[in-house]
C-alpha cells in the first residue's frame, strides 16, 4: 500500500523568486499544520506541499521485471588474439498502481514515480497523465469521481551490457544462444561463424599445449574423441579437435604408458612382499641363535624350514620382478 497524503500544490506565476520559511496550513476556519517551505523561483516553478495523511482514498502498487529484450550483439578484439561478446539489453520495469476514492466529492490525486537507479538509471517512459517530468522522476494527475477507481501503469526503461570473455562463457552462449539471437535478427552467420572458429582455435591450441608438456591422460583422449565443445547443427556432428591421425598415435602413447603403470605397480608389490620376508627371516635367524645352547631340537629344525620356504618364496618373487622387466 501507498501512503496517502492531502496536499496543496503551489505554482510561481509571479516574477518575485519565493524564499525558504514556513506556511500554515487552513482548513475552512481550522489550523492543520505547519509546514516547511523551500525557495520557488519565477518562471512556473511549482511543488506540493504535503500536510496531512489522507484516507479518503487508497492507491497500490506491484512492481515487476519484464524479460530483458536483447537489442544487438557485437563481437569484439581483445588484445592480438582474444574476442569477447558484448550482449546489449533493454531492461523494462513496470509499475501498475490501483487508485481507488472513497470520497464523497470528486478529488485531484497525484502519483510521484521515481524510476530505479539500477543500470545506471531507468529513464520513465510512460507520458499519459504526466504533469511533471525531469530525469528520473515524473509527476501524474487524476480526478477520480466520488467512489470511482482506476489501474495505471507507468512504464520505466534502461539499457544493460553484458560481457563475455572467458572461453567456457563464450561456449555456452554459442550452444544455448545464437541459433535464439539468429532467429531474431540480433546476429549474423559471420559473428557466429567466427566465434566457433575462435574456440576451436583455443581448444586446438590447448590440446598441443598438452601434448607437448607430456601430459596426456586417458580423460584427455576421451575429450578430445568427442570433438570440439562447440557444435552446429548445420555441422552434423562435432568436427575432430586433433587430426584423427595424432589422435591415434596419442591413444597408443597412453595405452603404453598405462601398461607401463600396472607393471610398475606389480614390481612395487613384488618389492614390498620381499621387504616383508627379509624382516620374517631376520626374526627366524634371531629365534635360532637364541637356540643355540640346546643343540638340534624340534623347534629349531621348524624354524629352519619356515626359513628355507622363505628364501624359495624369495626366488621366486625376484623371478616375477625379471618377468615384469
Amino acid at each position: 500500500m501507498v501512503t496517502c497524503r492531502r496536499a496543496v500544490l503551489l505554482k510561481n506565476v509571479g516574477e518575485v523568486t519565493l524564499c525558504n520559511g514556513s506556511l500554515a496550513v487552513a482548513e475552512g476556519n481550522r489550523f492543520v499544520a505547519q509546514i516547511p517551505f523551500t525557495p520557488m523561483s519565477v518562471g512556473g516553478d511549482e511543488q506540493l506541499l504535503c500536510y496531512a495523511d489522507d484516507n479518503s482514498v487508497n492507491v497500490s502498487c506491484k512492481r515487476k521485471e519484464r524479460k530483458p529484450q536483447v537489442q544487438s550483439v557485437e563481437v569484439d578484439e581483445v588484445g592480438d588474439d582474444d574476442l569477447q561478446v558484448v550482449v546489449r539489453h533493454k531492461e523494462v520495469h513496470v509499475t501498475n498502481y490501483r487508485l481507488e476514492s472513497n470520497a464523497a466529492q470528486p478529488v485531484v490525486l497525484f502519483i510521484e514515480h521515481s524510476a530505479s537507479a539500477a543500470h545506471g538509471g531507468y529513464v520513465i517512459t510512460t507520458k499519459e497523465n504526466c504533469v511533471k517530468d525531469v530525469m528520473g522522476f515524473s509527476r501524474y494527475r487524476f480526478e477520480l469521481p466520488p467512489g470511482h477507481s482506476c489501474d495505471f501503469e507507468v512504464v520505466e526503461e534502461a539499457e544493460s551490457t553484458q560481457t563475455i570473455s572467458t572461453d567456457k562463457g563464450i561456449i555456452t552462449f554459442i550452444n544455448r544462444r545464437t541459433s535464439g539471437l539468429l532467429a531474431d535478427g540480433c546476429m549474423d552467420d559471420k559473428a557466429v561463424a567466427r566465434l566457433v572458429k575462435y574456440i576451436r582455435r583455443k581448444e586446438t591450441i590447448r590440446a598441443i599445449s598438452t601434448l607437448e608438456k607430456g601430459r596426456v591422460t586417458e580423460a584427455d583422449c576421451e575429450k578430445w574423441a568427442k570433438g570440439s565443445e562447440v557444435y552446429l547443427p548445420s555441422e552434423g556432428s562435432p568436427p575432430k579437435i586433433l587430426p584423427e591421425s595424432i589422435e591415434k598415435l596419442v591413444d597408443n602413447v597412453v595405452a603404453r604408458r598405462e601398461a607401463q603403470a600396472l607393471v610398475n605397480n606389480r614390481i612395487n608389490e613384488f618389492e614390498a612382499h620381499i621387504k616383508r620376508v627379509f624382516e620374517n627371516q631376520s626374526r627366524l635367524r634371531e629365534n635360532i641363535r637364541s637356540l643355540e645352547k640346546l643343540g638340534k631340537c624340534e623347534l629349531v629344525d621348524r624354524y629352519l624350514r619356515d626359513l628355507n620356504m622363505e628364501e624359495d618364496d624369495l626366488r621366486e618373487t625376484r623371478a616375477g620382478i625379471e618377468k615384469c622387466k
